[in-house]
């Protein structure tokens, strides 16, 4: 039985891999994304760091990344919004 167990572990993991991966490249884009917007002053620049502080929220929440790791990435994503508005 031993066999059967580590098949299906591994296709979980699998599965797991597959999900982290999409959640790691949305919020990626996501941040890149709220980057450009920041740094050529387009109009949609809350919006930007509006969806990308919801992806590092999610993915932080659903353990892809440590929410830590997303919390510094906000900071940092908030304090160059506000020092390109000086």
């Amino acid at each position: 039985m031993k066999g059967i167990s580590a098949k299906r572990a591994r296709r979980q993991s699998l599965v797991r891999y597959e999900i982290n991966k999409h959640r790691v490249r949305t919020v990626r884009s996501a941040v890149r994304s709220a980057r450009e917007a920041i740094s050529t002053s387009e109009e949609d620049v809350v919006d930007r760091i509006k969806v990308a502080l919801q992806a590092l929220d999610r993915a932080a929440s659903k353990g892809t990344i440590h929410k830590n790791n997303a919390a510094r990435r906000k900071s940092r994503l908030a304090k160059l919004a506000q020092s390109s508005k000086k």
